[in-house]
């Protein structure tokens, strides 16, 4: 709307983004409606990605309007990333680096991939191996 207020995302790590998600939860809601809910009530979604020696740090931070809403989000991510990490395969190999926390109104997912594991997605994503 004419009257929104301008995103701009941190300037930090190789990868930043700073969006209202609600239009990309209606987008997602017809081939994931778990993902759509979760994503329509934050009213704002951060995401920051770095890489260095110790592999893939990033951040994805989704802004609720409470504490409790930011509670149950965490709490949701939760329980994604621990099925994740039961799946096996390269989901789990990626999801084993995930912390997710609730600090406020924000539910913050947190993750660290090591460069091993990074550049055997990397592979498999190209069509290689991936074990």
């Amino acid at each position: 709307g004419i009257a929104d207020e301008h995103l701009d995302p941190t300037e930090k790590g190789v990868f930043s983004v700073d969006a209202r998600p609600a239009p990309l939860a209606r987008l997602v809601s017809g081939r994931s409606p778990t993902t759509g809910r979760l994503l329509a009530r934050p009213e704002r979604l951060k995401v920051t990605a770095d890489l260095d020696a110790q592999g893939l740090r990033g951040e994805l931070e989704l802004e609720l309007p409470g504490e409790s809403e930011a509670r149950e989000a965490a709490e949701s991510l939760g329980s994604v990333a621990r099925a994740l990490v039961a799946s096996g395969g390269m989901a789990a190999k990626l999801a084993a680096g995930l912390v997710v926390e609730a600090v406020g109104s924000r539910a913050v997912v947190h993750v660290r991939i090591p460069p091993e594991t990074l550049a055997l997605a990397l592979r498999c994503a190209g069509g290689g191996a991936c074990e």
